[in-house]
């Protein structure tokens, strides 16, 4: 995986600007106080795509429950943004078996016995009639379409961090 330069500069403005990590994602956070979806995308894009590559869309639910719906808005509007709209389509379904699931998720998090693993199994359920492919189309080429995007973009994201010294 190739990172941009410019993604490197991103993370640490936002880690400058955040050190205490990601509090964009709060669903009570006025809009005027986001950062620019160009750097919060970012974060977003990593979330996701770890967790379904390391786990499926049940680890992503299970990781992320306080603060699933955000991720998944600013990931959409970013996908659609560098033009991956199979992506950010495909977080629909994503959406919707989140919200199918949450409470479960929630309720197996809560159990003193409630482990990943039990809920992933109560997941499989849903998973069998939903999108298949999670994998290959969260990891390899996704990163090449944001790197490109990032190249191609780099002066105007370097003008909203203010890092205009390229």
């Amino acid at each position: 995986m190739t990172t941009a330069p410019v993604e490197e500069l991103i993370y640490e403005w936002l880690n400058a600007r955040y050190p205490n990590g990601p509090v964009w994602f709060d669903e009570d956070m006025p809009a005027d106080r986001l950062p620019p979806l160009e750097t919060r995308m970012l974060y977003a894009f990593n979330v996701i795509e770890y967790n379904i590559s390391n786990g499926g869309w049940s680890q992503f639910l299970w990781n992320c429950l306080p603060n699933w719906r955000s991720i998944l808005e600013t990931a959409q509007k970013g996908y659609r943004l560098i033009g991956a709209n199979e992506q950010a389509d495909t977080l629909e379904t994503l959406r919707s078996l989140c919200e199918q699931d949450e409470s479960e998720c929630l309720a197996a998090i809560e159990r003193n016995d409630g482990s990943m693993n039990t809920f992933a199994e109560f997941t499989r359920r849903s998973y069998r009639n939903t999108y298949s492919d999670w994998q290959s189309l969260f990891w390899g080429d996704i990163y090449e379409r944001r790197t490109a995007w990032l190249n191609e973009n780099e002066e105007r994201l370097r003008s909203l961090i203010g890092r205009n010294d390229s």
